[in-house]
């Protein structure tokens, strides 16, 4: 995807709430895909809500 739009996806937060991507055009933005059957993934989700660069974060299993 380097160098191209990345699509507009529509994904739920750790709340339960609907976000657009598109809401954060021009901000560094991690999505973290968690998977429930993983615990790995689940001991680390949301570990690093504000990355390096100020990114946000949000999780969702």
């Amino acid at each position: 995807m380097v160098g191209k739009p990345y699509p507009d996806l529509k994904l739920v937060n750790q709340d339960g709430n609907t976000v657009e991507l598109s809401r954060f055009k021009g901000q560094v933005l991690l999505v973290e895909p968690v998977g429930m059957t993983c615990p790995a993934c689940n001991a680390f989700a949301g570990a690093h809500d504000v990355g390096p660069f100020g990114a946000r974060t949000f999780t969702r299993s």
